[in-house]
């Protein structure tokens, strides 16, 4: 009768292949308990995607890659971010009210502020508060709703508020006070102010965003009124703010291309809401 002959020097890398495979076994059962423990990312209860227009991406933290939003409404997640692309607009719903995100935009969904801006435009439509405290920001400012329409804008150099209906207060991030300055009447400017005022009221709005503060505080032939941490806004005025160091903002009466970007923006969602109808907030379990 015959024994299987081990030689000495195979010995060990046949212990080597048992032991291999124990901590491959251990490595994947240890990785399936990561992955059945490891925390799902959060919907924000009543932040839901209803319509689009156009080509329009979710930013996924989980992803690096940007994603089609899929069927419609979404329910959307802690983190994400609503890009819509050039011609593109898109339609979100929380329990406070609408916002209409404009084209070449970035929304971004927080985790208990609800959402920031954090470039281009959105017209928002406040419909529901019952007292409670309404935010709404971007890198630069929160905007404490006390109104109902107002839009926001985001650009390289200046970031814009008007508002058309209500109250909004407006404040630096930062906390910083802000330099106060009111944009003159043009009634009251110089003949040469009155003209470079003219050529600013008649241009593009998106153009209007990229123009650089100071620039802008000059058009206005804005004046110097005091030093304010928070702003009040009166329905018919806008606030633009710069992004640089100093803490300004110009405050000045709503111009014809704005009102008329707001109008685009709401004629739209009017359209939209033809077609869809308004989505039930779900429970979501965080």
């Amino acid at each position: 009768m015959s024994f299987p002959t081990f030689h000495i020097r195979t010995i060990p890398l046949f212990i080597g292949c048992v032991f291999s495979s124990f901590c491959l076994l251990y490595a994947a059962s240890a990785l399936a308990d990561t992955a059945e423990t490891a925390p799902k990312p959060k919907s924000h209860a009543g932040i839901v995607l209803t319509h689009t227009e156009g080509s329009v991406r979710i930013l996924d933290p989980s992803s690096p890659f940007p994603k089609a939003p899929g069927e419609l409404p979404r329910i959307l997640q802690t983190g994400d971010r609503v890009q819509t692309q050039r011609n593109a607009r898109a339609l979100i719903f929380s329990p406070d009210g609408e916002l209409i995100l404009d084209s070449d935009s970035m929304l971004h969904v927080l985790e208990s502020e609800g959402t920031q801006l954090e470039s281009g435009t959105a017209l928002y439509e406040i419909t529901a508060r019952d007292g409670k405290r309404v935010t709404a920001r971007t890198p630069l400012v929160v905007i404490g709703v006390k109104g109902t329409r107002f839009m926001v804008s985001v650009g390289e150099h200046r970031e814009d508020v008007a508002l058309f209906k209500g109250r909004v207060g407006i404040e630096r991030e930062d906390q910083q006070p802000m330099a106060f300055y009111q944009a003159k009447s043009p009634r009251d400017m110089t003949f040469s102010e009155y003209v470079t005022f003219q050529r600013q009221s008649f241009g593009d709005y998106r153009k209007a965003l990229m123009q650089d503060f100071s620039d802008y505080k000059a058009t206005m032939a804005a004046e110097f009124r005091d030093f304010k941490k928070e702003i009040d806004l009166t329905p018919g005025k806008r606030l633009t703010m710069g992004s640089g160091e100093t803490p300004e903002a110009v405050e000045a009466d709503v111009d014809r291309i704005t009102q008329e970007n707001a109008q685009s923006l709401h004629l739209w969602k009017q359209k939209a809401s033809q077609t869809r109808t308004r989505p039930d907030m779900p429970s979501i379990q965080n």
